[in-house]
């Protein structure tokens, strides 16, 4: 008997189903779902970044990913010897004097970076880097204030 009246119940729900027809019909309402394009979920990978311990990325050279927000000491033959450096496109460098990611004298490296450290007065001057995500291509330089260690794209 209880079979009996659980098919039922559910041949009376397929009845008061709205057909295909029905639903292509369907007006919208206040809860309709729209989709937009984004372009905002690109995929993200660890921070590539490129030195060479010449200008105009001459020199000994080296590629590497690196942990984002892991200090990355620099022992030689790249100790105080970079010339040239640039991270991947959505990650930004924040490079250190120091060995340990510790000196407060920093500089913020965006892509493409620098060819020629001597335009910002940092050649031969890197002892230690941070890589850090940022959700642009240049975040903070778009904004314009490219010299933050502390970088934060969320707010202009």
């Amino acid at each position: 008997m209880r079979a009996t009246v659980a098919i039922a119940a559910l041949l009376s729900l397929v009845a008061a189903a709205p057909s295909a027809e029905d639903l292509t019909k369907r007006e919208p309402d206040s809860m309709s779902v729209s989709f937009i394009e984004s372009t905002g979920l690109e995929k993200r990978v660890e921070g590539g970044v490129k030195i060479c311990t010449d200008i105009n990325w001459g020199g000994n050279c080296g590629f590497a990913k690196q942990p984002w927000d892991l200090c990355i000491r620099l022992d030689s033959p790249w100790w105080h010897s970079i010339s040239s450096i640039g991270p991947d496109e959505y990650n930004a460098i924040v490079a250190y004097e120091d060995y340990n990611c510790g000196s407060s004298n920093t500089l913020t490296i965006w892509n493409p970076g620098y060819s020629d450290l001597r335009a910002a007065g940092w050649n031969d001057r890197i002892g230690s880097f941070k890589v850090k995500q940022i959700p642009g291509p240049n975040c903070l330089y778009d904004l314009g204030t490219p010299s933050l260690p502390s970088i934060d794209c969320t707010k202009p």
